[in-house]
């Protein structure tokens, strides 16, 4: 682990400098595209109910919106003037991170609500909840952490960049590095 952000790995041809977040990200961001496209959900219910109180129009956008938002797997009802409360959720949310991402979900949804497209709202929602629900950087993580990073890493369909664009890997020959440190002749 280097500088807390970058993980150092190598077979026998390559150097991988790997930014744990972007990885992490990425790592996410499949995971939740994935989820957000079946059909079948699963859900979680909660032994707290959360309530979420909004503005009067937020409030009536989610209203438009209350079959989608119950076929992605939340049991909501009205609670009171501008208020939804959530009894249950798709049991794909981060564990821990429920309340931060059922947020998020509501957010995307009171923002597109006018122009509504399943497809932009998958992809904007995995990738809202895959950047909060990853490793941030500096944030020292163990050896098992790190092997079990770099192996979903390369289970990716798209694992080189995270959803944003960024490179998850830097790859170095070591020939190349060799080099650099005159251990062969270029």
């Amino acid at each position: 682990l280097a500088l807390g952000t970058y993980l150092i790995a190598h077979d026998e041809n390559i150097m991988y400098m790997i930014d744990i977040h972007a990885a992490n990200e990425r790592i996410n961001y499949e995971k939740y595209m994935k989820n957000l496209s079946i059909q079948q959900t699963y859900t979680t219910n909660m032994l707290f109910p959360l309530q979420f109180e909004y503005t009067h129009n937020e409030f009536l956008k989610l209203k438009d919106n209350i079959e989608f938002i119950k076929s992605l797997g939340f049991e909501i009802d009205e609670f009171g003037t501008n208020t939804y409360r959530v009894t249950s959720h798709p049991s794909w949310l981060k564990e821990g991170y429920e309340e931060e991402s059922i947020k998020k979900i509501f957010e995307l949804i009171i923002e597109i609500s006018d122009k509504f497209d399943r497809v932009k709202f998958n992809e904007a929602a995995a990738t809202r909840l895959a950047c909060k629900m990853s490793v941030k950087a500096n944030t020292n993580i163990g050896y098992l952490e790190q092997e079990e990073l770099i192996n979903n890493l390369f289970k990716c369909d798209f694992p080189y960049t995270c959803p944003h664009g960024r490179p998850t890997i830097i790859k170095y020959p070591i020939y190349e590095l060799e080099k650099l440190f005159k251990r062969v002749n270029s």
